[in-house]
């Protein structure tokens, strides 16, 4: 099965990752979509969940070489651990946008730009962290779900302050669409109409919650099966943030954005 698994990452990264690269640079070079906010922040997305694919190549190489050479797949891993966290606040951002736009709330945009210059400082700390003597990330050939390295004192810390990032930025944002869909509930029921929400911005907050939705998913099922580990079960899980981060968002893209 390890030599399965390695091609299965190794193709579907190098295969998924040129169509979504292909969409973030329209995005990127288009100045329609480079100029506004919300865009901005699924770009930044975008770039981070395209940066994965390499590692992901890299985890499948060392499954299929049956080691990890130079330890460059969970060096890889601990740069995609700290994107993910990133990723996180990131979406929680996006969701305060699409509250601010379709509530019509008046907040400055400078807390957004603090809370994503905020996480980036701590994607950049929590890297430094897990690539230094202090901690780390393992990549085992032949066991599928990537680990922590016990072996480094600060490990268990630095994995369980991510957790808490991740499931404090996902409760955040999970609020922030509650507090959105109770608006539109209530203003449907007022039978006030819902034309001055344009389809662009529908659009944007229907790919925002389908891609927080997923990620909540892999999420509790990646934290749920590092008690009992199951080869099939880790590969699924695995496979399904490759899939997660290269394949949801564009296909989300291409059914959005015909």
């Amino acid at each position: 099965m390890q030599v399965e698994v390695g091609f299965t990452y190794l193709l579907t990264a190098l295969i998924l990752l040129p169509f979504y690269a292909r969409i973030i640079f329209i995005f990127l070079t288009n100045r329609k979509y480079r100029d506004v906010f919300c865009y901005r922040i699924m770009i930044q997305i975008g770039l981070i969940q395209c940066s994965t694919a390499p590692v992901y190549a890299l985890v499948g190489l060392a499954h299929l070489l049956n080691k990890d050479h130079f330890h460059l797949a969970a060096q890889g891993e601990a740069l995609v651990a700290a994107e993910l966290r990133v990723e996180a606040i990131l979406s929680l951002v996006l969701a305060l946008d699409r509250m601010k736009i379709i509530c019509g709330l008046n907040f400055p945009q400078v807390v957004q730009t603090i809370i994503i210059v905020l996480s980036y400082v701590f994607g950049i700390c929590f890297v430094v962290l897990l690539i230094s003597p202090y901690a780390g990330c393992v990549v085992t050939p032949g066991k599928f779900l990537i680990s922590y390295d016990a072996a480094k004192p600060y490990s268990y810390v630095v994995q369980k302050t991510g957790t808490a990032v991740i499931i404090g930025a996902s409760l955040l944002t999970l609020i922030v669409y509650v507090i959105i869909i109770a608006y539109l509930i209530r203003r449907k029921m007022a039978f006030q109409t819902t034309e001055k929400i344009s389809s662009h911005e529908r659009t944007i907050f229907c790919y925002a919650s389908v891609r927080f939705l997923f990620d909540v998913v892999l999420s509790v099922l990646y934290n749920s099966v590092q008690v009992q580990q199951n080869p099939l079960t880790d590969f699924c899980i695995i496979y399904g943030y490759i899939l997660n981060n290269l394949m949801l968002s564009t296909v989300l893209y291409l059914t959005f954005y015909k």
